[in-house]
């Protein structure tokens, strides 16, 4: 029905337009093809397309947006490693807190590195997350936090997994698994100082010590 008086009105419009064009002009004859051309170059152009789509206002979109978004969880993660360098016997530790609930985990490496050690800890705390979530993250080591919050795993990435000296960097898988981690979270970095005390530190330190001897054993 609307584009049904539309038509109607634009019929109307051409055909009052043929007889001013008669008079102006002393045609006897006008066609409307005659009409349109002069329609045309005196009407001004349309801005845009005629668009059908129904309008959603600001508002509506950001309601829509909003009931999608979910609320991350604010999560705090603890984690160490430890590593007879003797024997390349290593563990790991970690302690998840959300609010009131505390999770802790541990594991065993038979022949690693401190360092690894480090990186599997936040790995293994990482990846216990079921769903993106902001976190904290606090660790003894200067290696895992600064590769973050001081630029080096970026050099290195640039640098085509080469350090400074032009060495392969090591532990590469780990770092490459760290770095999918930190898209899926809001991650945040934070270092304090080893065996100084501090509550939940000193605690991942023993569950990685403890894993660490224990071996495979349960």
């Amino acid at each position: 029905m609307y584009f049904t008086a539309k038509y109607k009105s634009l019929y109307a419009t051409l055909y009052k337009m043929s007889f001013t064009l008669m008079a102006v002009t002393n045609m006897t004859t006008v066609t409307i093809a005659d009409v349109i051309v002069v329609a045309v170059s005196v009407l001004p152009r349309p801005s845009r397309r005629l668009d059908l789509r129904p309008r959603v206002t600001l508002l509506e979109m950001t309601r829509a947006a909003g009931s999608d978004q979910k609320v991350c969880k604010d999560v705090e993660i603890f984690t160490d490693g430890s590593c007879d360098t003797t024997t390349g016997r290593g563990g790991w530790g970690y302690l998840l807190r959300y609010g009131d609930h505390q999770k802790t985990a541990s594991g065993f490496e038979p022949d690693t590195t401190n360092n690894r050690m480090e990186l599997t800890a936040a790995v293994e705390a990482l990846s216990a997350l079921r769903e993106p979530c902001r976190v904290r993250l606090m660790t003894d080591s200067q290696y895992l936090k600064n590769a973050f919050t001081a630029g080096w795993l970026k050099n290195w990435q640039r640098n085509g997994w080469k350090t400074s000296s032009k060495q392969p960097v090591k532990n590469k898988d780990l770092w490459e698994r760290l770095l999918l981690l930190e898209q899926r979270h809001d991650l945040h970095w934070s270092w304090t100082k080893g065996h100084a005390g501090h509550k939940e530190n000193e605690l991942v330190d023993k569950l990685a010590l403890n894993a660490r001897r224990r071996g495979g054993a349960p």
